[in-house]
């Protein structure tokens, strides 16, 4: 009698049983569904994420794309009437959200103080995968307003494209931490910020009305150039509801670059972070045109969710299954090729990061299976599949030359037939691109070079008016595939064709391509042509670059060694300041071993003794530059008595290392209270004649010889 409360009733006929049974799962469900508001104040608040691995943005873009039934905004107002049972305020709001609501209206209503505001955020910031597709509808909706003020804000700024905005919030210390190190975030969360900085500061607490310790007051001040492609922003002034605002919307996943200078800093008077982010190129933009020849909703939502699965292996896999039963339960008719999306994803999660092999090639062929079985428009979902599996048998836990080759030829056929049924040109990008990395699997290097080609025909037919740098790095890829077969001129022309386009550009040039392309045209012109007078040319561009890169982080007093660390951390040199990015590059013991000499990417180079934690002298001269390709310096002298190191102007520097008693160079105290700011300021010899940057000084002390090298590969003694 112990668990007789438990007991609903008893059964004799199977039928009544089952019929029961349905009916609490169905109520069970629908107290699920108008129960997962619970969750919101459950799960940790994100403000932003990192841009690179966050699957959200994807989500987000499937909510914007999406074709959603009619009527379906009803499961959202149903689902935040039982929330909200009982609160007359609240369930008023909702009656005339329902009974008044229009897609025009969708920038009001997210504007209006009312609880869907603060639900929407919430629910962004917590990734809330439930709540999000019920709002699906109208982020769909605000996303297109957004987009149409955003075209109007391209033209009123034709003149002057440049603009400043503002965003005071309340973050963790943990996130703020994070953002030290993170270079490239996205917001998570609806953006909204100001044309005015006071007005920004404005809506921030006062220090001493913070509640939470934990927290911290932040401004950000996003620097933007509306000439740049981007997820759509605008001033939506106009269709708030507080019109006086002067309110700038950016769309959830945009992608913002933290400045190097100054990114984030804290001022201890105001008790205040301030961020300072630019934005920067949507490496996971959706092109509209992608989505402008589908003929039904079917095909819509598998060009929809085919990237999305993509993106997963990102996720949880308690993630991967919730988004893909949402699917399956609003378009049940697509169940089946919808589960095989599932299985593929999964899969990918199984290879990695869980590496299990077993259970990835397991899924993968549930997917084939399932795929197989479809008549219509699966082509490039079978390749994706037979590479993916093809990938596993290269992996060294079940290393199988002959499958994996099976696997990627297969994966090729199933990518030509796709190019037949492919209703864009611009899908057949995509198409090319995979085509030609496949045949680079195989090491097919013309068909790889005859994919490629095809795949930059088509790149610069759509992108060349719209996406500089996508057309720059489709040249580099090519250029890349000619250097690797030894057709160098064919390489030197696209790879000069991309530097072209990138420097041509009328928004903020790239370092992040511009550098490594230069770095190829130098190494070419130097190696395989002889033409110094070309590479120098390309030496100069890729300097200036690295300049512009690195502009103010020359921090003298930032040491080198973190006290007390081994040597193999002189690689991250930074301590507990927010972001030197100092690195060393090189470290050479004296032949007594009591001094350690350092070259250090954007910085001079030091001198340590290994019981302090701080170089006790620099070397600094007026020419010398050491921007990021030194790669060894040498003491010099019977005595050690001299440090010699290369240097970006072609040059090599020598310094004398003062002693005590040297008052004229450097004005020495006792050698274990010296700091970082003692400085030798002139160098004791400059030995010329290299013709490309000199990377490497080695000295012999029994020939009493000293060596140099360049990237021109010529060794002078």
């Amino acid at each position: 009698m112990l668990f007789s409360q438990a007991i609903k009733c008893v059964y004799t006929i199977p039928g009544q049983l089952l019929y029961d049974l349905k009916a609490d799962v169905l109520q069970y469900k629908k107290y699920e569904n108008n129960g997962i508001f619970n969750d919101l104040g459950r799960k940790e608040d994100n403000t932003t994420d990192d841009a690179i691995e966050s699957w959200w943005v994807t989500y987000m873009d499937v909510l914007v794309y999406l074709s959603y039934p009619d009527e379906f905004y009803h499961k959202l107002v149903d689902s935040l009437r039982t929330y909200y049972d009982g609160k007359e305020t609240e369930l008023k709001t909702l009656d005339e959200f329902e009974n008044e609501y229009k897609p025009d209206r969708a920038v009001w209503w997210y504007t209006r103080n009312t609880f869907l505001y603060s639900i929407l955020n919430r629910a962004l910031r917590q990734h809330n995968i439930a709540v999000m597709f019920l709002f699906g509808f109208f982020v769909q909706d605000l996303y297109r307003q957004v987009q149409a003020e955003y075209e109007r804000l391209k033209l009123e700024h034709l003149v002057e494209p440049t603009m400043n905005v503002y965003r005071g919030q309340i973050m963790s210390r943990k996130e703020i931490n994070e953002l030290n190190s993170d270079f490239n975030i996205i917001n998570n969360s609806l953006l909204s910020t100001s044309s005015d900085r006071q007005l920004a500061l404005f809506f921030l607490p006062e220090p001493d009305q913070m509640e939470d310790s934990s927290h911290e007051r932040v401004l950000f001040e996003i620097g933007i150039d509306i000439r740049r492609q981007s997820r759509p922003y605008a001033d939506i002034s106009h269709l708030s509801q507080f019109s006086g605002e002067l309110e700038i919307l950016f769309m959830t996943g945009t992608p913002f670059k933290i400045v190097r200078q100054n990114g984030v800093s804290y001022n201890e008077n105001e008790k205040l972070w301030t961020v300072k982010l630019q934005l920067t190129r949507d490496e996971f933009l959706v092109d509209d045109r992608a989505f402008g020849s589908f003929t039904c909703d079917s095909q819509r939502l598998k060009k929809c969710l085919t990237p999305l699965s993509d993106s997963l292996q990102f996720a949880s896999i308690e993630d991967i299954n919730l988004i893909f039963d949402i699917f399956c339960d609003l378009y049940a008719q697509e169940e089946k090729w919808i589960n095989a999306l599932r299985f593929h994803c999964i899969g990918r999660y199984q290879s990695w990061p869980e590496n299990n092999i077993t259970a990835a090639l397991s899924y993968y062929n549930k997917a084939l299976q399932t795929w197989n079985n479809e008549s219509n428009y699966c082509s490039i979902n079978i390749g994706q599949i037979r590479h993916d599996i093809a990938r596993c048998y290269s992996k060294d836990a079940i290393i199988n030359p002959s499958m994996s080759s099976k696997y990627f030829n297969l994966a090729i056929e199933s990518y030509i037939k796709a190019i037949e049924e492919t209703t864009t040109e611009i899908e057949q990008i995509d198409i090319y691109e995979k085509l030609s990395e496949l045949y680079m699997n195989i090491s097919d290097n013309l068909k790889a070079i005859q994919y490629k080609e095809l795949q930059v025909q088509f790149t610069l037919k759509y992108y060349s008016s719209i996406d500089d740098e996508k057309c720059a790095i489709s040249l580099n890829s090519l250029a890349f595939l000619y250097e690797k077969i030894k057709r160098y001129d064919n390489a030197l022309t696209n790879y000069e064709k991309a530097i072209k386009i990138l420097l041509e550009s009328i928004v903020s040039h790239s370092s992040w391509w511009i550098i490594p392309i230069c770095n190829n045209l130098i190494k070419i012109y130097n190696e395989q042509k002889d033409d110094y007078n070309s590479a120098l040319k390309y030496e100069l561009i890729k300097n200036e670059y690295v300049l512009k890169d690195n502009e103010g982080t020359h921090d003298s007093t930032s040491p080198v060694l973190r006290y007390g660390a081994p040597i193999s951390s002189l690689r991250k040199m930074s301590t507990n300041h927010s972001d030197d990015g100092i690195e060393g590059m090189s470290v050479t013991f004296n032949n007594n071993g009591s001094l350690l000499y350092a070259l250090r990417r954007r910085l001079p180079p030091a001198l340590f003794k290994l019981h302090q934690p701080r170089a006790f002298c620099q070397f600094d001269a007026d020419n010398f530059v050491n921007l990021c390709t030194m790669k060894a310096g040498c003491f010099v002298g019977d005595h050690d008595q001299y440090i010699a190191s290369g240097s970006d102007d072609f040059n090599v520097y020598i310094w004398r290392i003062p002693s005590n008693d040297d008052s004229d160079t450097l004005q020495f105290q006792s050698c274990s209270h010296l700091s970082s700011n003692n400085f030798v300021w002139n160098a004791h010899m400059i030995l010329h004649g290299h013709r490309s940057v000199v990377n490497q000084v080695r000295y012999s002390s029994r020939l009493h010889t000293l060596v140099s090298s360049g990237v021109e590969k010529i060794i002078k003694v």
